[in-house]
């Protein structure tokens, strides 16, 4: 039986990022950080799948700055982008959510279908907390280490999942550990810790996008860079 998502609000997300040297605010404003510089920089005149590209990356980005002022180090097996913590047990891969993203009340999944490596990283999830709840769609990536020192069997994965909400004018992030996924799309979560709401006055929305903080998930790096 697949076990309960445990959703964290308030303080006791608060609690829980600590234990993991995070803050709500650090993460939510990356997120910003990431939203503003992409804007700051887009031309009308690019593709239009380039804006949301540009957002994916900046907010990686700035994660991945604001953590390695905390010790963190940055990673990229196989083309993933991901930052790890100085013990090397947690990592954390920036990812655009549905529309429940944020929400407590529901069961959020990521925007788009994504590759081999975050499917790979969910089955690792699940096994070390002893679950049987296979991913689908599988790859196997034998030994091979996150990176230089890093076993990416002993890493858990965790997810920032992020949507701007075009209607409320609002950024809505969680830090997620998922447990189990179908055809790429995430649909079980061991813990979900929800993050303060950001408004996004000032950044330009598209509401064609649905809200959608990242089309660029539709550009799957980690089954184009293994497959």
């Amino acid at each position: 039986m697949p076990a309960e998502t445990r959703s964290l609000v308030g303080e006791d997300a608060e609690t829980e990022l600590g234990r993991m040297g995070l803050s709500s605010a650090l993460l939510v404003q990356a997120c910003v950080d990431g939203l503003r510089a992409a804007d700051n920089q887009h031309d009308p005149f690019e593709p239009a799948i380039s804006l949301g590209f540009q957002r994916w990356s900046k907010t990686v980005g700035a994660l991945r700055a604001a953590l390695e002022e905390l010790g963190w180090t940055k990673h990229d097996h196989l083309n993933a982008p991901r930052s790890v913590s100085p013990d090397g047990t947690v990592a954390i891969a920036v990812i655009g959510g549905n529309q429940d993203t944020g929400d407590p009340g529901h069961k959020p999944e990521n925007a788009r279908a994504r590759g081999a490596v975050l499917l790979s990283e969910v089955q690792a999830n699940a096994a070390r907390r002893g679950t049987a709840v296979p991913c689908q769609l599988t790859l196997d990536l034998g030994d091979a280490p996150l990176g230089p020192a890093v076993d990416a069997r002993a890493v858990s994965t965790w997810i920032l999942l992020n949507r701007v909400d075009a209607g409320a004018r609002v950024l809505r992030c969680e830090l997620s550990l998922p447990l189990s996924c179908h055809d790429g799309v995430v649909d079980q979560w061991a813990r979900r810790i929800i993050l303060p709401e950001a408004p996004v006055d000032g950044i330009a929305v598209d509401g064609r996008q649905d809200g959608g903080i990242l089309p660029s998930d539709d550009v799957d790096f980690e089954v184009t860079a293994v497959g």
